[in-house]
């Protein structure tokens, strides 16, 4: 399929308006294009092609793969964001855990291969920072709140604990020495609710 009858193929599709449809068709290509073949074999050819979508569609909106890369960490961060907490600490924080690590194991290179872009280019660091560390740190500090006293999290400062928590996944993530697996996971809240265990 060539550009123009790219495009058009998504024009002529119905539902959601095509500039929306197709950002989400090159999130989904890119996403499945990392599963399968690995951040570094991708390419934005591939892209295009898994899209339904022309070249200049994807460049229209992204610089390169990095920039979808950080889309789609940036969708991961808000759907968590946006989802519905019970307010109950131990429940909230395990489903948060729960989901980091499964969504961290399913596309790790695309999550380290994030942080190897930003280690390059400062200007791309700052909006990894925007887009998805602290939209992910902001979901966090709500969830540890919701265990303390208001404004504090037990002997901790809250800046802290959280560094330590996102430390420990990013550390085993990039470094591959150890797994994220269901017993790092269960190790890790206890031990954060030993850290916070004053105000329970």
């Amino acid at each position: 399929m060539n550009d123009m009858a790219a495009d058009r193929a998504l024009t002529n599709s119905r539902g959601r308006p095509r500039s929306t449809q197709a950002h989400q068709a090159i999130i989904t290509a890119f996403i499945d294009a990392v599963r399968s073949q690995g951040y570094a074999r991708v390419s934005i050819d591939g892209v295009a092609r898994g899209a339904g979508v022309s070249r200049s569609t994807i460049y229209r909106w992204y610089n390169d793969k990095a920039d979808i890369a950080l889309e789609a960490a940036a969708q991961f961060a808000q759907a968590l964001a946006g989802q519905t907490f019970t307010g109950h600490f131990r429940k909230d924080l395990n489903r948060f855990m729960e989901q980091t690590f499964a969504t961290a194991n399913d596309l790790a290179q695309l999550f380290t291969a994030l942080m190897a872009e930003a280690q390059a280019d400062k200007a791309f660091a700052a909006r990894v920072w925007t887009r998805f560390s602290s939209v992910r740190r902001h979901t966090l500090t709500k969830i540890l709140h919701s265990g303390t006293e208001p404004g504090g999290t037990g002997k901790v400062d809250t800046e802290v604990l959280l560094d330590m928590i996102f430390g420990a996944v990013w550390y085993r993530l990039m470094s591959g020495h150890a797994p994220l697996d269901k017993q790092f996971q269960k190790k890790l809240l206890s031990a954060i609710e030993i850290l916070l265990e004053p105000a329970f």
